[in-house]
């Protein structure tokens, strides 16, 4: 990857990011009423919340469920406010209170899983799930987006609105282990995925790495600047996975054969969720960008790099 002055990023700003991860999330929202589950919503959104409690209950243990469920608010989004902002739903951790349009089916689950992964650690550094937030800083905040959206589609079939951000977290989620990634979701343990990351890369570029996903916007086309931003970050997650499977490979833990078919899989699904069509999906993997980067997911490629012990 590039410098941080290079892609703009102030050094002072990423102090401040890594300072910010020191802190232990948690979650206490004062509030006084007992565990009356399920009472102040309309019946709808009780049959959705159960849905999403029971579909969740195996895979994700998240903090504080109690607290966070017997506080949690669940309102009707104006027509009005989601023409005027463009929105389907929105959760506001302040108040600790979900608003969704219709169809509440579309939108609600991705505002579950934030309401139910979210955190504070004090009055100025908070997130939820794989972001943390304070005053003029927003770190993981578009990788959090994209693998809250790609769990809403594992769990609940919706609708990919965060499609690069999609795309780039499951990949993440090739190195970590679904399980593992899920469990950290829940329990905001982003400290332990960054150094998990770091294991095949450095810590810095990780940092870095996740920094570079605000770059990206949730427009649906992609700029000349947000492709290149795009392409460093793909080279960072082949490198990422290629030095991943090395580590298991030289430790006797998977075989050449298994190494074909991950790598296979990985270049596969490389654009998935990437573009908002097909048309520009192909246009994009005849680029010689695309060319270069599935290049290091090639055998011959991979060998190489264990031969030369990296």
């Amino acid at each position: 990857m590039k410098s941080l002055s290079e892609y703009k990023i102030k050094a002072k700003t990423f102090n401040k990011v890594v300072d910010m991860l020191s802190g232990y999330p948690i979650f206490e929202y004062d509030k006084e009423n007992a565990k009356q589950y399920f009472v102040d919503f309309k019946n709808e959104f009780n049959s959705f919340l159960k849905y999403f409690l029971f579909k969740t209950k195996d895979n994700f243990d998240f903090s504080n469920l109690d607290t966070k469920l017997s506080s949690l608010k669940i309102k009707e989004l104006s027509g009005f406010q989601a023409i005027l902002f463009g929105l389907g739903g929105y959760y506001d951790i302040d108040a600790h209170e979900i608003k969704v349009a219709y169809p509440i089916e579309k939108t609600i689950y991705h505002e579950l899983f934030h309401a139910f992964s979210s955190f504070k650690i004090n009055n100025n550094i908070y997130g939820s799930g794989f972001s943390y937030h304070t005053k003029g800083i927003n770190f993981g905040y578009m990788f959090d987006e994209g693998y809250t959206d790609h769990l809403t589609f594992r769990y609940f079939n919706n609708p990919v609105y965060y499609g690069k951000e999609a795309n780039i977290a499951q990949k993440v989620e090739h190195v970590i282990g679904r399980e593992e990634m899920e469990k950290m979701y829940s329990k905001n343990n982003l400290v332990s995925l960054l150094k998990h990351l770091s294991t095949f890369s450095s810590y810095d570029e990780t940092v870095k790495f996740i920094m570079l996903m605000e770059r990206l916007s949730v427009h649906k086309t992609i700029t000349y600047e947000e492709l290149g931003i795009l392409n460093d970050i793909s080279n960072y997650l082949v490198d990422l996975y290629v030095n991943y499977l090395s580590t298991l490979y030289k430790d006797g833990f998977i075989n050449k054969d298994e190494i074909i078919d991950r790598l296979d899989e990985f270049r596969k699904n490389f654009s998935l969720y990437m573009f908002e069509n097909e048309l520009e999906t192909l246009y994009y993997e005849k680029s010689s960008d695309y060319v270069d980067i599935t290049y290091k997911l090639t055998l011959r490629h991979f060998m190489n790099i264990v031969d030369k012990g990296e």
